[in-house]
């Protein structure tokens, strides 16, 4: 659990996140959403030799639908600038970032 205490006990500050996502049609009759979480924090992970920018976590992704109902997907973020692909019925009106607040971090 070295990689856990490093970025959350060591390490004085926290991390920042920025969400894009954008969705197209996918066949035969559902949407395909790409959600691209950032970590923007310019300071590095506490007592770590490799990816020291980056915080290791999973993270969950709440898909909104025009409907009023949503889903939750988790996760596991570890890189800097990564994507994550969707499989939906229908089309989501907006994505949302550790809705719960289950992660001490800045949302930009």
């Amino acid at each position: 659990l070295s990689w856990f205490f490093d970025q959350w006990v060591y390490t004085v500050k926290r991390p920042i996140y920025r969400l894009r996502w954008n969705q197209e049609a996918a066949a035969p009759s559902g949407f395909r959403v790409s959600v691209t979480v950032e970590q923007r924090q310019p300071h590095k992970v506490a007592r770590r030799t490799t990816r020291r920018d980056v915080y290791l976590m999973p993270l969950d992704l709440t898909l909104h639908y025009a409907d009023g109902t949503s889903e939750t997907r988790t996760v596991w973020n570890d890189q800097r600038n990564q994507s994550f692909d969707f499989d939906t019925p229908a089309p989501v009106t907006s994505v949302g970032l550790d809705e719960e607040n289950y992660v001490l971090k800045v949302l930009q």
